[in-house]
């Protein structure tokens, strides 16, 4: 299965595990010929050759047009079979050898139920999928839902469609749009798709109004009436996904531009069903760990209050982290990055609002607990000592702010260093030794240094060019996590302080003679925070921290700072980056 959280695949995955039932699918002939099916056409140009061949004709170049200047008639698939075969019990037979596998055919697994139609089986069987539309005349996808262990209702006629039951309730439901292969009311030629039954499209079009649609093994060059009854459906509840195979022709992309669809990457059916149900398993897996977050918040608090749960609040924390972590993504442009970032900020949510929790209920004997969390948070670099890339940081950098938010909020200043100051296991660099503290890996031009070009817009913003993006994601998404713990306005005083500590205590651990990291022209050197322009003794934040320091609330960073022109070099760079 496809690695990458930002392909269509695992958006589709997300989408339809997050929201059971509200994708339908549309299935073409691609997704049967992989089990050796043939085509309604492949059936009438063959039974016309056969005809050919008990009248003494060899080997026909156009099937069609010989059967057209014989019988002056389109060789439509009801046409033909009606004139070989007028009995039911004599067309049966005729059509068994294409659609019904002998016994060595099912040996081999020839028309026989494939690993796409099986893993279809099992979305609708596992309730990720209720309704599918199938233009195929064979059985292989209402055979695979039965051997899944459910009944589906098959519509294939009209009169079906006036006595089915509602699409919501009850078993899942397969609409076979071009009816079954036994039936002489089929659709095949392109006069017959030009137009569909009223029953037909008035159902289709309920199903393109309420349903997202997964799209497999069908052109749109010949359907006509199906292409029309999906252009005229306005609604757009749910996005398109098509998989590439079969997308590429121009009717395709015009309806995937219409819907504001995607095309998922596949080799072929085989490939998007299996993948789409492993990303959905992998998905059900991660929903295995605390069902929610309220209850996750009333698990730790009741940790805190009994010091025997310590290790069960150090499992619950690797958990969370755990949790937190998604696949490294190869952005490709910045709607990808967008969502995935996104994406991230929901599945560290549970982390951040745990620790910003236990801040502040607990006290300073688990500040170690609390640094080991995020700690677990960052992902372990690379064979070869590789650097943080593809966002890997950001969970932890969120859970980062947390600490440091309540750290401020309840006069824990000392507790968001402690967090700062520990090891991370990784280095900050290829070429860097040892492993960085998590303050150095928090740093901004570390963590967030794609977000630093000034030109990036996100999706989010509306177009709105921000001189400091990195700031106003995290002001965004801090808010957002956070939502039901801190105000808005909180999180906006509060954030210039968490990162004016993040680039000290960055800047006190270097070695000698190592050079301070430049100082990010973020929240921190907002010119606001100085209370006379030019005095760089007037930075609130600075003022904020030194206070603490002499009230004696923050012994750890007044030990840190002992001696140390750090506090003024670092308010310098802030001063010569200061924003107007």
């Amino acid at each position: 299965m496809p690695g990458d959280p930002l392909s269509p695949l695992s958006f589709l995955a997300t989408s339809m595990h997050a929201q059971k039932g509200v994708y339908a699918l549309l299935l073409g002939s691609g997704v049967s010929t992989g089990a050796g099916m043939p085509t309604g056409w492949g059936v009438v140009t063959d039974l016309i050759q056969r005809v050919a061949a008990s009248r003494g004709e060899g080997l026909l170049e156009d099937p069609a047009a010989w059967w057209r200047e014989l019988e002056g008639e389109e060789p439509g698939y009801s046409a033909v079979l009606e004139k070989l075969s007028q009995a039911p019990g004599t067309r049966a037979e005729l059509l068994a050898r294409y659609f019904e596998p002998t016994a060595e055919e099912r040996a081999d697994g020839i028309k026989m139920p494939t690993v796409a139609h099986r893993a279809i089986a099992e979305l609708v069987s596992d309730g990720y999928v209720q309704v599918v539309l199938t233009t195929n005349f064979d059985r292989l996808v209402e055979d695979a839902i039965r051997e899944a262990g459910v009944q589906p209702q098959v519509i294939d006629t009209i009169e079906a469609i006036q006595g089915m039951r509602p699409l919501t309730r009850g078993a899942p439901t397969v609409v076979k749009l071009h009816g079954d292969y036994q039936q002489l009311n089929t659709r095949n030629t392109v006069e017959e798709l030009s137009t569909y039954p009223e029953e037909l499209a008035r159902l289709l079009s309920r199903v393109f109004d309420e349903y997202g649609l997964v799209v497999a093994g069908w052109s749109a060059e010949w359907d006509h009436a199906l292409v029309d009854l999906i252009k005229a459906t306005s609604a757009r509840r749910y996005p398109m996904y098509w998989d590439s195979r079969s997308s590429k022709g121009e009717a395709a992309k015009g309806l995937i531009e219409f819907r504001d669809g995607r095309s998922v990457p596949a080799a072929d059916a085989d490939a998007l069903f299996s993948d789409l149900r492993g990303a959905i398993r992998s998905l059900e897996g991660m929903a295995q760990s605390p069902l929610t977050t309220a209850m996750t918040l009333a698990t730790a608090k009741r940790y805190l209050t009994d010091p025997t749960k310590r290790v069960a609040l150090v499992d619950l924390f690797d958990d969370l982290a755990g949790s937190a972590q998604l696949p490294p993504a190869d952005v490709a442009d910045v709607e990808g990055l967008d969502e995935y970032l996104l994406e991230v900020r929901a599945a560290a949510t549970p982390l951040a609002r745990t620790l910003y929790h236990c801040v502040r209920y607990a006290d300073a004997s688990i500040d170690a607990l609390l640094a080991g969390a995020v700690r677990s948070a960052v992902v372990p670099a690379a064979r070869g000592g590789q650097p943080t890339r593809d966002w890997e940081l950001y969970p932890a950098v969120l859970a980062t702010y947390a600490v440091g938010l309540a750290s401020l909020k309840f006069g824990r200043d000392d507790t968001l260093l402690r967090v700062l100051n520990t090891r991370s296991g990784r280095p900050l660099s290829y070429s860097a030794q040892e492993e960085a503290a998590l303050g150095g890996l928090m740093h901004p031009w570390v963590a967030l240094g794609d977000l630093l070009d000034n030109r990036l817009q996100l999706p989010r913003f509306g177009g709105t060019r921000y001189k400091t993006p990195v700031e106003k994601l995290l002001q965004v998404d801090l808010q957002a996590v956070l939502k039901d713990d801190i105000s808005d306005s909180d999180v906006v005083e509060l954030m210039p302080h968490v990162e004016f500590r993040i680039q000290v205590a960055n800047s006190a651990s270097l070695s000698a003679g190592e050079t301070m990291r430049g100082v990010h022209a973020g929240a921190a050197a907002d010119f606001r925070l100085w209370h006379r322009s030019n005095d760089d003794d007037a930075h609130v934040p600075r003022m904020r921290l030194e206070r603490a320091i002499a009230s004696g609330d923050a012994p750890a960073w007044a030990s840190l700072l002992e001696g140390s022109e750090v506090l003024a070099e670092v308010v310098e760079q802030l001063r010569k980056n200061r924003r107007y």
